[in-house]
């Protein structure tokens, strides 16, 4: 009878063990090392199974205490693996150097945790006096950066718009391009166009030997003898990958029974392609998948039908291309979906 039961034991834990190495967590980021200031945006990444299952993230310190509880969110079967909650810092969260993420998901009888491989730090704003205040603003410039200021996608080629605003004369500056620690762009003696007020632009063709990236940041500083600099608030990316929608175009109205054409480009793309409708309910909007990347075209056929059911209507509707783990996308305009 003990053998029996030292089996059942066993097997028991061999199975509770299964059922907990099938469901794949990982924190992506914040991983360790990066430094975050209270009132920024912190993009929290995790990657995990697919399947019916309620999550919640965490702020956590190395020790295991909780400092918040973030937000909770859901899961479903068929989303990708890849996930993303972008959390702006509150202004009550003390600064700390030992900081974690913990994400916990709840399945079935099951729960799995992952957490940041190692700390971060979280900064706090200064608090400064009145008088020192007037102090620094008289000896330093100041300058706020508009634009890219994070989230914005450039692409290599392109010409974009440089904004900054300033209250001081800083003559002609200099832009720097940051990415994670390391600064890898420069351009100096910047000539500004005033945009009327203190507001000022520059025009910056992105090069083509600039690595693809998401961790980039954009810095201007002053090229007066009154020093000053501002950073974009968030990161951006500069990617020579992109994916461009022809056709449906803007306005576009599509009945109920009739087909699509969709038409796209995918440049420097290696990855297989999906395509799918933003402003649709999820169980909805998956129009094809694993498309090659050198498919230009493809015929959305019976547009409203998805197996035994119809799609919604809707007047804000987009055709979506994309990799398969959404992370390069391109949109149509917006198109109408009617009887």
């Amino acid at each position: 009878m003990k053998k029996l039961m030292l089996s059942f034991v066993i097997i028991s834990c061999l199975f509770a063990f299964s059922v907990e190495a099938a469901f794949h967590l990982h924190v992506v980021a914040p991983n360790g090392g990066e430094t975050y200031k209270v009132g920024s945006t912190m993009k929290i990444r995790w990657e995990c199974t697919s399947a019916k299952a309620k999550g919640k993230i965490f702020l956590i310190l190395g020790s295991g205490k909780t400092v918040s509880h973030i937000t909770d969110f859901g899961l479903m079967p068929g989303q990708p693996m890849q996930h993303e909650f972008q959390w702006k810092i509150p202004n009550d969260v003390a600064g700390n150097t030992k900081y974690k993420i913990m994400i916990r998901i709840d399945y079935g009888k099951s729960t799995v945790v992952d957490l940041s491989n190692n700390v971060f730090t979280i900064k706090e704003l200064p608090t400064v006096s009145g008088s020192l205040y007037m102090d620094v603003s008289d000896r330093f410039a100041k300058i706020k950066v508009l634009s890219p200021n994070g989230g914005e996608t450039l692409y290599k080629g392109e010409t974009y718009r440089v904004e900054w605003e300033t209250e001081n004369d800083i003559g002609h500056p200099t832009i720097y391009i940051r990415e994670g620690g390391s600064m890898v762009y420069s351009i100096h003696d910047v000539v500004p166009i005033s945009l009327g007020g203190n507001r000022y632009r520059y025009n910056w063709a992105v090069p083509d030997d600039i690595s693809n990236g998401s961790e980039y940041f954009l810095r201007i500083a002053s090229g007066e003898t009154k020093p000053g600099m501002d950073e974009s608030d968030n990161d951006f990316t500069i990617t020579n990958q992109k994916i461009t929608v022809t056709q449906p175009t803007e306005g576009v109205t599509v009945h109920r029974g009739t087909s699509l054409i969709i038409r796209f480009r995918a440049e420097n793309i290696t990855e297989n392609l999906m395509i799918w409708v933003d402003g649709l309910d999820p169980r909805y909007n998956f129009i094809v998948d694993n498309l090659p990347p050198t498919t230009r075209s493809y015929t959305w056929v019976d547009v409203p039908i998805v197996g035994d059911g119809v799609i919604p209507g809707g007047d804000a509707l987009r055709i979506v291309v994309s990799t398969m783990d959404r992370k390069i996308s391109g949109k149509s305009g917006y198109i109408r979906l009617v009887d």
